[in-house]
């Protein structure tokens, strides 16, 4: 039996804030933290926005683990005999996307390495924002006038991270994103691998198994736009003739990219998986 320890707190103030439930989730294809909570309806005035409209921060810790999160959504339930509120939102990095952050025009004036168009994303009129990025893949050169975005400051982010197949994850509390590849290492090399965490079965209230076929692809073109390159990924140790569909980015530059686009994001499978 584990007794979880949940808390939650209004940064604001330091305000301590009743907890009837709360909930985390996060995934490879969210680039922030989504959260729920039920509290007690007196807790309501709490968790309201400020006058400008800006979302309350919170600060969930659970089992002495701490997450920066935004109440964005409220609503009020009463029934008799009871009362409370549910609240719901993301992490803190939804300010770097609407309704919050404006959409602008991204585009690198001069040769930039993708780690410092994203650093150069997050300013504004030369002057940092706030936020950092934690690179954590394999960096390489864009040429002057080859990339352009119009969105979000996340939306440019996860272009640049998107060419060389990476994703974004969130710091847990500080203002920082990190970029990681989808696959540390190719999926058929994973049974050499040594795991990060293992979950003893003993502790898992429920397992699933689903086998699924696919193409057996064991190569695939990646290519550039207008200054970029031409690579041919393939499986070592293969003919690489299975081709799966080719990949198009105007920021596929160098031959660093095209192998972490072909490889990492794993176009390239055995054809079953699990």
């Amino acid at each position: 039996m584990v007794v979880n320890d949940v808390r939650l707190r209004r940064v604001a103030g330091n305000i301590d804030i009743p907890t009837l439930s709360l909930g985390l989730k996060i995934d490879a294809d969210s680039w922030t933290w989504g959260f729920d909570a039920t509290v007690p309806a007196e807790a309501l005035g709490d968790l309201e926005p400020d006058a400008s409209g800006n979302p309350v921060e919170l600060e969930a810790t659970i089992n002495g683990t701490a997450y920066r999160v935004l109440a964005e959504r409220l609503s009020r339930e009463r029934a008799f005999g009871e009362s409370s509120v549910k609240v719901s939102g993301r992490g803190k990095g939804a300010v770097l996307d609407a309704p919050y952050a404006p959409t602008k025009n991204f585009a690198n004036t001069a040769n930039s390495t993708a780690q410092q168009l994203m650093a150069d994303a997050l300013l504004v009129n030369g002057v940092p924002i706030g936020w950092s990025v934690d690179w954590g893949i394999t960096d390489w050169l864009v040429p002057a006038g080859v990339w352009s975005h119009q969105g979000t400051y996340i939306s440019a982010l996860n272009t640049i991270a998107e060419a060389a197949g990476a994703y974004l994850q969130p710091h847990r509390t500080a203002q920082t994103i990190r970029v990681l590849p989808r696959y540390p290492v190719p999926p058929w090399e994973w049974g050499s691998v040594v795991p990060g965490f293992v979950l003893p079965s003993a502790a898992t209230a429920r397992e699933s198994l689903e086998w699924k076929d696919a193409a057996r692809y064991n190569g695939v073109y990646v290519s550039g736009v207008s200054a970029g390159v031409i690579g041919w990924v393939k499986r070592t140790g293969t003919a690489g003739d299975e081709l799966a569909p080719m990949v198009v980015d105007p920021l596929i530059t160098e031959a660093v990219a095209a192998r972490q686009r072909g490889s990492l994001s794993s176009p390239i499978q055995d054809g079953r998986s699990k």
